[in-house]
């Protein structure tokens, strides 16, 4: 995981029966800050294989803040993606305007 304020990776062991989890940008924006979006990478330095699985769940591109439903960005999963994303997916018309609209 990397260590803004070292400015350097800290490495995460791999221990048996122990899951490394990474949030992701909006569990951030919805905890506000209490849980970070980490900047991480995997690298194997175990004599043996080690297992890593990365799993994005998107959700409702509708669903607004849950933890805070008065929260003043009021900002989508949708708007979320199509603002993180927009410059590398090329999302249809349709689903920018639909996430856009609402």
């Amino acid at each position: 995981v990397w260590h803004e304020g070292q400015e350097k990776w800290i490495e995460v062991p791999a221990l048996e029966d122990l899951y490394v989890i990474n949030c992701g940008d909006m569990v951030q924006r919805w905890s506000g800050g209490v849980y970070r979006s980490a900047r991480h990478r995997v690298i194997n330095k175990a004599d043996g294989e080690r297992m890593s699985c990365a799993t994005f769940w998107h959700g409702d591109v509708h669903a607004r803040n849950p933890l805070k439903p008065d929260d003043p960005n009021n900002e989508t999963i949708g708007q979320l993606l199509a603002k993180r994303f927009g410059n590398q997916y090329s999302f249809t018309k349709e689903f920018l305007a639909e996430v856009e609209a609402r």
